[in-house]
Protein backbone atom coordinates (compact mmCIF):
# COMPACT_ATOMS: atom_id res chain seq x y z
CA UNK A 1 0.00 0.00 0.00
CA UNK A 2 2.82 2.41 0.89
CA UNK A 3 4.45 1.66 -2.47
CA UNK A 4 1.22 2.49 -4.30
CA UNK A 5 0.89 5.77 -2.41
CA UNK A 6 4.51 6.67 -3.18
CA UNK A 7 4.03 5.86 -6.85
CA UNK A 8 0.85 8.02 -6.97
CA UNK A 9 2.70 10.88 -5.27
CA UNK A 10 5.49 10.67 -7.85
CA UNK A 11 2.94 10.83 -10.67
CA UNK A 12 1.33 13.93 -9.12
CA UNK A 13 4.73 15.65 -8.80
CA UNK A 14 5.62 14.85 -12.41
CA UNK A 15 2.28 16.30 -13.55
CA UNK A 16 2.87 19.52 -11.61
CA UNK A 17 6.38 19.91 -13.05
CA UNK A 18 5.01 19.34 -16.56
CA UNK A 19 2.29 21.98 -16.08
CA UNK A 20 4.75 24.52 -14.68
CA UNK A 21 7.12 23.91 -17.57
CA UNK A 22 4.33 24.53 -20.05
CA UNK A 23 3.48 27.84 -18.36
CA UNK A 24 7.11 28.91 -18.48
CA UNK A 25 7.33 28.25 -22.19
CA UNK A 26 4.20 30.30 -22.90
CA UNK A 27 5.77 33.75 -22.57
CA UNK A 28 3.92 35.51 -25.41
CA UNK A 29 0.66 37.10 -24.43
CA UNK A 30 -2.18 37.33 -26.89
CA UNK A 31 -5.63 38.73 -26.37
CA UNK A 32 -8.73 39.45 -28.37
CA UNK A 33 -10.39 42.76 -27.51
CA UNK A 34 -14.11 42.85 -26.97
CA UNK A 35 -16.32 44.01 -29.79
CA UNK A 36 -17.71 46.52 -27.29
CA UNK A 37 -16.09 50.00 -27.29
CA UNK A 38 -14.46 49.37 -23.91
CA UNK A 39 -12.63 46.09 -23.44
CA UNK A 40 -11.95 44.72 -19.95
CA UNK A 41 -8.21 45.10 -19.55
CA UNK A 42 -8.03 45.00 -15.78
CA UNK A 43 -6.51 41.50 -15.78
CA UNK A 44 -3.83 42.31 -18.36
CA UNK A 45 -0.53 42.87 -16.57
CA UNK A 46 2.93 42.07 -17.83
CA UNK A 47 3.94 40.89 -14.37
CA UNK A 48 2.15 40.49 -11.07
CA UNK A 49 2.71 43.56 -8.91
CA UNK A 50 3.85 41.26 -6.13
CA UNK A 51 6.72 40.03 -8.26
CA UNK A 52 8.16 43.44 -9.15
CA UNK A 53 11.80 44.16 -8.37
CA UNK A 54 14.21 46.90 -9.39
CA UNK A 55 15.20 44.82 -12.41
CA UNK A 56 12.88 43.90 -15.25
CA UNK A 57 11.12 40.55 -15.19
CA UNK A 58 11.19 38.02 -18.00
CA UNK A 59 7.78 38.92 -19.41
CA UNK A 60 8.52 42.65 -19.39
CA UNK A 61 11.86 42.02 -21.07
CA UNK A 62 10.60 39.75 -23.81
CA UNK A 63 7.04 40.77 -24.60
CA UNK A 64 5.74 43.81 -26.39
CA UNK A 65 2.07 43.62 -27.18
CA UNK A 66 -0.10 45.86 -29.30
CA UNK A 67 -3.46 45.68 -27.55
CA UNK A 68 -5.39 47.88 -29.95
CA UNK A 69 -6.67 46.74 -33.32
CA UNK A 70 -4.12 47.89 -35.92
CA UNK A 71 -6.64 47.88 -38.77
CA UNK A 72 -7.65 51.36 -39.82
CA UNK A 73 -8.08 53.32 -42.98
CA UNK A 74 -5.54 56.00 -42.12
CA UNK A 75 -8.24 58.47 -41.12
CA UNK A 76 -8.70 57.36 -37.54
CA UNK A 77 -11.61 54.98 -38.08
CA UNK A 78 -11.41 51.43 -36.79
CA UNK A 79 -12.85 48.04 -37.49
CA UNK A 80 -13.28 45.27 -34.94
CA UNK A 81 -10.59 42.66 -35.04
CA UNK A 82 -8.19 40.62 -32.97
CA UNK A 83 -5.31 42.15 -31.10
CA UNK A 84 -1.98 40.77 -32.16
CA UNK A 85 1.66 40.73 -31.15
CA UNK A 86 3.49 43.54 -32.93
CA UNK A 87 7.03 42.74 -31.84
CA UNK A 88 9.03 40.47 -29.58
CA UNK A 89 12.51 41.72 -28.71
CA UNK A 90 15.33 41.02 -26.30
CA UNK A 91 17.89 43.24 -24.64
CA UNK A 92 20.50 42.36 -27.25
CA UNK A 93 18.46 44.29 -29.85
CA UNK A 94 18.32 47.55 -27.86
CA UNK A 95 20.91 50.30 -27.93
CA UNK A 96 22.70 51.64 -24.86
CA UNK A 97 21.54 55.25 -24.42
CA UNK A 98 23.01 55.76 -20.96
CA UNK A 99 25.36 58.35 -22.44
CA UNK A 100 22.39 60.71 -22.36
CA UNK A 101 21.98 60.43 -18.59
CA UNK A 102 22.55 63.73 -16.81
CA UNK A 103 21.13 65.73 -19.74
CA UNK A 104 17.69 66.64 -20.94
CA UNK A 105 16.91 64.46 -23.93
CA UNK A 106 13.86 65.00 -26.13
CA UNK A 107 13.21 62.43 -28.84
CA UNK A 108 10.72 63.00 -31.63
CA UNK A 109 10.16 59.36 -32.50
CA UNK A 110 9.49 58.46 -36.11
CA UNK A 111 6.07 56.79 -35.97
CA UNK A 112 4.93 57.71 -39.48
CA UNK A 113 1.74 59.76 -39.54
CA UNK A 114 1.44 60.50 -35.85
CA UNK A 115 3.05 62.21 -32.88
CA UNK A 116 5.24 60.61 -30.23
CA UNK A 117 7.73 62.46 -28.07
CA UNK A 118 9.81 60.91 -25.28
CA UNK A 119 11.44 63.15 -22.66
CA UNK A 120 14.26 61.92 -20.39
CA UNK A 121 15.31 64.48 -17.77
CA UNK A 122 18.73 65.02 -16.15
CA UNK A 123 17.54 63.26 -12.98
CA UNK A 124 16.10 60.33 -14.95
CA UNK A 125 12.51 61.56 -14.98
CA UNK A 126 10.44 60.22 -17.86
CA UNK A 127 7.60 61.74 -19.84
CA UNK A 128 5.72 60.49 -22.90
CA UNK A 129 3.77 62.95 -25.06
CA UNK A 130 1.44 60.97 -27.35
CA UNK A 131 2.02 57.50 -28.73
CA UNK A 132 1.43 57.40 -32.48
CA UNK A 133 -1.18 55.06 -33.96
CA UNK A 134 -1.99 51.43 -33.14
CA UNK A 135 1.10 50.13 -34.92
CA UNK A 136 3.48 52.36 -32.93
CA UNK A 137 3.36 50.81 -29.46
CA UNK A 138 6.15 48.30 -30.00
CA UNK A 139 8.34 50.87 -31.79
CA UNK A 140 8.08 53.29 -28.88
CA UNK A 141 8.44 50.65 -26.17
CA UNK A 142 11.60 49.34 -27.77
CA UNK A 143 12.95 52.89 -28.07
CA UNK A 144 12.42 53.84 -24.43
CA UNK A 145 14.04 50.58 -23.31
CA UNK A 146 17.25 52.01 -24.74
CA UNK A 147 17.18 54.34 -21.73
CA UNK A 148 16.68 51.47 -19.32
CA UNK A 149 12.98 52.19 -18.87
CA UNK A 150 11.22 48.89 -18.21
CA UNK A 151 8.92 49.10 -15.22
CA UNK A 152 7.61 52.63 -14.72
CA UNK A 153 7.12 56.07 -16.18
CA UNK A 154 6.46 59.37 -14.42
CA UNK A 155 4.20 61.24 -16.82
CA UNK A 156 2.15 60.48 -19.91
CA UNK A 157 0.22 63.10 -21.89
CA UNK A 158 -2.45 62.28 -24.45
CA UNK A 159 -2.79 65.66 -26.13
CA UNK A 160 -6.00 64.68 -27.93
CA UNK A 161 -7.97 61.46 -28.53
CA UNK A 162 -7.28 61.06 -32.26
CA UNK A 163 -5.89 57.68 -33.27
CA UNK A 164 -2.53 59.01 -34.45
CA UNK A 165 -1.89 60.36 -30.94
CA UNK A 166 -3.26 57.71 -28.58
CA UNK A 167 -3.16 54.49 -30.62
CA UNK A 168 0.10 53.16 -29.18
CA UNK A 169 -0.33 54.42 -25.61
CA UNK A 170 -2.16 51.33 -24.37
CA UNK A 171 0.74 49.15 -25.51
CA UNK A 172 3.20 51.36 -23.64
CA UNK A 173 1.00 51.29 -20.55
CA UNK A 174 0.76 47.50 -20.79
CA UNK A 175 4.55 47.19 -20.66
CA UNK A 176 4.84 49.51 -17.64
CA UNK A 177 4.04 48.39 -14.12
CA UNK A 178 3.00 51.95 -13.30
CA UNK A 179 2.67 55.33 -15.00
CA UNK A 180 2.30 57.82 -12.16
CA UNK A 181 0.20 60.44 -13.95
CA UNK A 182 -1.69 60.28 -17.25
CA UNK A 183 -3.09 63.55 -18.61
CA UNK A 184 -5.94 63.76 -21.11
CA UNK A 185 -7.86 66.73 -22.54
CA UNK A 186 -11.24 65.26 -21.62
CA UNK A 187 -12.77 65.33 -25.11
CA UNK A 188 -12.86 61.54 -25.27
CA UNK A 189 -13.75 59.27 -28.17
CA UNK A 190 -15.95 56.26 -28.90
CA UNK A 191 -13.06 54.47 -30.59
CA UNK A 192 -11.88 51.15 -29.23
CA UNK A 193 -8.30 52.42 -29.10
CA UNK A 194 -9.23 55.38 -26.91
CA UNK A 195 -11.35 53.33 -24.53
CA UNK A 196 -8.59 50.75 -24.13
CA UNK A 197 -6.05 53.50 -23.50
CA UNK A 198 -8.26 55.16 -20.87
CA UNK A 199 -9.05 51.91 -19.07
CA UNK A 200 -5.41 50.87 -19.01
CA UNK A 201 -4.41 54.36 -17.79
CA UNK A 202 -6.86 54.13 -14.90
CA UNK A 203 -5.37 50.74 -13.97
CA UNK A 204 -1.78 51.96 -14.06
CA UNK A 205 -1.87 55.35 -12.34
CA UNK A 206 -3.79 58.61 -11.93
CA UNK A 207 -5.95 59.67 -14.90
CA UNK A 208 -6.13 63.47 -14.87
CA UNK A 209 -8.10 65.90 -17.04
CA UNK A 210 -6.68 69.42 -16.48
CA UNK A 211 -9.47 72.00 -16.71
CA UNK A 212 -7.00 74.88 -16.77
CA UNK A 213 -3.29 75.40 -17.30
CA UNK A 214 -1.13 73.44 -14.90
CA UNK A 215 2.55 72.91 -14.15
CA UNK A 216 3.67 69.27 -14.09
CA UNK A 217 6.64 67.90 -12.19
CA UNK A 218 8.31 64.99 -13.97
CA UNK A 219 9.45 62.56 -11.31
CA UNK A 220 11.93 64.21 -8.92
CA UNK A 221 13.05 66.69 -11.55
CA UNK A 222 13.35 70.26 -10.30
CA UNK A 223 15.27 71.91 -13.12
CA UNK A 224 12.90 71.06 -15.99
CA UNK A 225 9.70 73.13 -16.00
CA UNK A 226 6.70 71.64 -17.81
CA UNK A 227 3.49 73.59 -18.34
CA UNK A 228 0.33 72.14 -19.84
CA UNK A 229 -1.61 74.84 -21.69
CA UNK A 230 -5.32 74.15 -22.20
CA UNK A 231 -6.82 76.08 -25.15
CA UNK A 232 -10.21 74.65 -24.15
CA UNK A 233 -10.26 76.10 -20.61
CA UNK A 234 -12.98 78.61 -21.60
CA UNK A 235 -14.95 75.99 -23.53
CA UNK A 236 -14.18 73.33 -26.09
CA UNK A 237 -13.80 74.35 -29.73
CA UNK A 238 -15.65 72.51 -32.51
CA UNK A 239 -12.65 70.66 -33.94
CA UNK A 240 -10.93 67.96 -31.88
CA UNK A 241 -7.54 69.18 -33.06
CA UNK A 242 -8.06 72.65 -31.60
CA UNK A 243 -8.66 71.25 -28.11
CA UNK A 244 -5.20 69.68 -27.99
CA UNK A 245 -3.11 70.09 -24.87
CA UNK A 246 -0.10 72.28 -25.70
CA UNK A 247 3.11 71.61 -23.76
CA UNK A 248 5.72 74.26 -22.98
CA UNK A 249 8.96 72.94 -21.47
CA UNK A 250 11.99 74.87 -20.24
CA UNK A 251 15.38 73.70 -19.04
CA UNK A 252 17.66 76.60 -18.14
CA UNK A 253 18.14 78.70 -21.26
CA UNK A 254 16.66 76.10 -23.64
CA UNK A 255 12.93 75.86 -24.30
CA UNK A 256 10.54 73.64 -26.25
CA UNK A 257 6.96 74.08 -27.47
CA UNK A 258 4.92 71.02 -28.48
CA UNK A 259 1.83 72.06 -30.46
CA UNK A 260 0.15 68.67 -30.99
CA UNK A 261 -2.62 69.15 -33.60
CA UNK A 262 -3.29 72.84 -32.99
CA UNK A 263 -4.35 74.71 -36.12
CA UNK A 264 -4.45 78.47 -36.58
CA UNK A 265 -7.77 78.56 -34.70
CA UNK A 266 -6.15 76.96 -31.67
CA UNK A 267 -3.21 79.34 -31.98
CA UNK A 268 -5.59 82.30 -31.57
CA UNK A 269 -6.56 80.92 -28.16
CA UNK A 270 -2.91 81.16 -27.12
CA UNK A 271 -2.57 84.89 -27.79
CA UNK A 272 -1.07 86.61 -24.77
CA UNK A 273 0.97 83.59 -23.71
CA UNK A 274 4.75 83.65 -23.59
CA UNK A 275 5.36 80.92 -26.17
CA UNK A 276 9.01 81.74 -26.85
CA UNK A 277 10.83 78.51 -27.65
CA UNK A 278 14.06 77.41 -29.29
CA UNK A 279 12.56 74.14 -30.53
CA UNK A 280 9.04 74.10 -31.99
CA UNK A 281 7.12 70.91 -32.70
CA UNK A 282 4.90 72.19 -35.50
CA UNK A 283 1.16 71.72 -35.03
CA UNK A 284 -1.17 69.52 -37.08
CA UNK A 285 1.60 67.85 -39.12
CA UNK A 286 2.40 71.17 -40.80
CA UNK A 287 -1.05 71.78 -42.26
CA UNK A 288 -3.36 74.77 -41.53
CA UNK A 289 -1.13 75.82 -38.66
CA UNK A 290 1.84 77.97 -37.63
CA UNK A 291 0.69 81.42 -38.74
CA UNK A 292 3.08 84.34 -39.06
CA UNK A 293 1.67 85.97 -35.92
CA UNK A 294 2.24 82.72 -34.05
CA UNK A 295 5.81 82.48 -35.34
CA UNK A 296 6.45 86.07 -34.25
CA UNK A 297 5.51 85.01 -30.73
CA UNK A 298 7.46 81.74 -30.66
CA UNK A 299 10.51 82.87 -32.68
CA UNK A 300 11.99 79.35 -32.89
CA UNK A 301 15.42 78.35 -34.16
CA UNK A 302 14.33 74.82 -35.11
CA UNK A 303 10.96 73.54 -36.33
CA UNK A 304 10.32 69.79 -36.17
CA UNK A 305 7.49 68.23 -38.15
CA UNK A 306 6.33 64.70 -37.41
CA UNK A 307 5.03 63.40 -40.71
CA UNK A 308 4.81 60.28 -42.89
CA UNK A 309 6.35 59.92 -46.33
CA UNK A 310 3.21 58.04 -47.42
CA UNK A 311 1.15 61.22 -46.90
CA UNK A 312 2.77 63.58 -49.42
CA UNK A 313 0.20 66.32 -48.76
CA UNK A 314 1.86 66.85 -45.38
CA UNK A 315 3.50 69.19 -44.57
CA UNK A 316 2.24 72.20 -46.50
CA UNK A 317 5.06 73.33 -48.80
CA UNK A 318 4.07 76.97 -48.30
CA UNK A 319 4.56 76.58 -44.54
CA UNK A 320 7.97 74.97 -45.01
CA UNK A 321 9.01 77.85 -47.25
CA UNK A 322 7.83 80.40 -44.69
CA UNK A 323 9.78 78.67 -41.93
CA UNK A 324 12.94 78.48 -44.01
CA UNK A 325 12.45 82.09 -45.14
CA UNK A 326 12.75 83.12 -41.50
CA UNK A 327 16.02 81.22 -41.15
CA UNK A 328 14.40 78.44 -39.11
CA UNK A 329 15.94 74.99 -39.50
CA UNK A 330 13.21 72.54 -40.59
CA UNK A 331 13.58 68.87 -39.63
CA UNK A 332 11.03 66.23 -40.67
CA UNK A 333 10.75 62.69 -39.33
CA UNK A 334 9.88 61.34 -42.78
CA UNK A 335 13.28 62.54 -44.01
CA UNK A 336 15.51 62.26 -40.94
CA UNK A 337 13.81 59.51 -38.91
CA UNK A 338 13.81 59.91 -35.14
CA UNK A 339 15.18 63.33 -34.16
CA UNK A 340 16.79 63.73 -30.73
CA UNK A 341 17.59 67.02 -29.00
CA UNK A 342 20.04 66.87 -26.10
CA UNK A 343 20.64 69.83 -23.79
CA UNK A 344 22.68 70.79 -20.74
CA UNK A 345 20.41 73.77 -20.08
CA UNK A 346 22.73 76.22 -21.79
CA UNK A 347 22.99 74.90 -25.33
CA UNK A 348 21.46 72.06 -27.31
CA UNK A 349 22.60 69.56 -29.93
CA UNK A 350 20.50 67.65 -32.46
CA UNK A 351 21.04 64.04 -33.50
CA UNK A 352 19.23 62.57 -36.52
CA UNK A 353 18.61 58.90 -37.18
CA UNK A 354 19.57 59.26 -40.83
CA UNK A 355 20.34 61.76 -43.55
CA UNK A 356 17.98 61.91 -46.53
CA UNK A 357 19.25 61.52 -50.06
CA UNK A 358 18.85 64.61 -52.23
CA UNK A 359 16.07 63.04 -54.27
CA UNK A 360 13.79 62.93 -51.21
CA UNK A 361 13.97 66.68 -50.63
CA UNK A 362 11.91 68.88 -52.92
CA UNK A 363 13.64 71.99 -54.19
Amino acid sequence: MKMKRSFALILVMISIIFLLSGCKEQNIINSTPSSEPSADLSNLTAESAEDQTENQGVSIDEVIINISNPSNNGEGTEENGSANITDVITDEETQDMTGYWGKLTVSFIDVGFGDSIFVFTPRNGTMMIDGGDDSSGSIITKYIRNYGIYNGMDTMIATNPKLEHIGGLDSILFNMVQVSEVYDNGVGSDSQSYNQFKEMANNKGMFIVPEEDVFVKVGNEEAVKVRLITPYKDGYLDRTEDNSIVVKMEYGDVSFLFMSDCTTECEKKLEGYDLKADILKVGNFGMNSTSDDFLDNVDPEVAIISVDADNPQYPDNELVQRLEGRGIQVLRTDLYGTITVGSDGKTYAITKEREPDNSSIEG
